[in-house]
Formats: structure tokens, C-alpha cells, sequence
């Protein structure tokens, strides 16, 4: 449901999805709330599912990875982002794979870009809203300069 809490609170939102019933039910959502805000796609190849946000011609101030090739889009991300913004990786306590696995291989990517950056990698565990949960996410916030 970020897709729609974004969708209320920003001027215009990208998103990918690549699961065909959670996308028509977003689509669902968004036309009931009459919100044009956004570049909404569905595609199930991962070269368009990774390089989506390309075709954005300022970049982006806040890009969470929070969906499938977390690795390959935290990457890509970091090509996207605009000076002083933020990369998030969502849930990134929820992945089960052994060291190797496509989320640990996405934080590997954050940290490593936080170095290039200068700046700190900040883990966030807080609950869900609306939910009685805990998770954690993971962010670096790119310089307003170029390091």
C-alpha cells in the first residue's frame, strides 16, 4: 500500500510492480481516489522492471526499493537519485537467505555506496503502521555535492 500512501503525499510518484493482482488492485485504489500523480507500470521482465525510472528527466529525491531484484535496483537507484536524496531498502530484516541472497547482496550495495558517499548508512526498525509489527529498512542519503 506505499504506492498509495505516496500517492497522497507527493507531487508525482514512480512505480513498478511486478505482481499482476497487487498491481490491478493498487490501479483499483488509485482511480477510486481519482489520484494522477504517478507513473504507475506493470511489467514482469526485470530489465524494465530495474531500468523503469531511466526515463525520468530530473531524477528522484526518494526511491524505495521494496519489491523484486532489490540488488539490481539499488544500483540502479543510485544512478537515479538527485543530489541530497534519499535510497531506501525496505524490509531488509525480512529476507532469509544465507549471506549471498539478493537482499544481502542489496544492503552489501547500500553500504557501499554510503562509503563512495562519505555518509553513514542508517538502519530504521520501528513498527508498521497499522499493523503490530516490527520491521527494518535501511538508508543512505545521497550528498548535495558530488564526492
Amino acid at each position: 500500500m506505499s504506492t498509495l500512501w505516496y500517492a497522497t503525499r507527493a507531487q508525482t510518484i514512480w512505480a513498478v510492480e511486478d505482481n499482476q493482482s497487487w498491481y490491478d488492485k493498487v490501479q483499483r485504489m488509485l482511480a477510486e481516489q481519482g489520484r494522477q500523480n504517478l507513473n504507475y507500470l506493470f511489467t514482469q521482465e526485470k530489465e524494465a522492471y530495474v531500468s523503469f525510472g531511466e526515463s525520468s528527466p530530473e531524477g528522484f529525491d526518494l526511491i524505495v526499493v521494496d519489491g523484486s531484484y532489490r540488488s539490481a535496483c539499488v544500483l540502479q537507484g543510485a544512478k537515479l537519485l538527485r543530489p541530497g536524496g534519499i535510497l531506501y531498502l525496505d524490509n531488509s530484516d525480512m529476507d532469509v537467505q544465507p549471506e549471498g541472497g539478493d537482499m544481502r547482496v542489496a544492503e552489501s550495495h547500500l553500504r557501499d555506496l554510503a562509503k563512495t558517499w562519505k555518509t553513514i548508512p542508517v538502519e530504521v526498525t520501528d513498527f508498521v503502521p497499522g499493523l503490530f509489527f516490527v520491521t527494518q529498512g535501511m538508508y543512505v542519503q545521497r550528498p548535495l555535492v558530488k564526492s
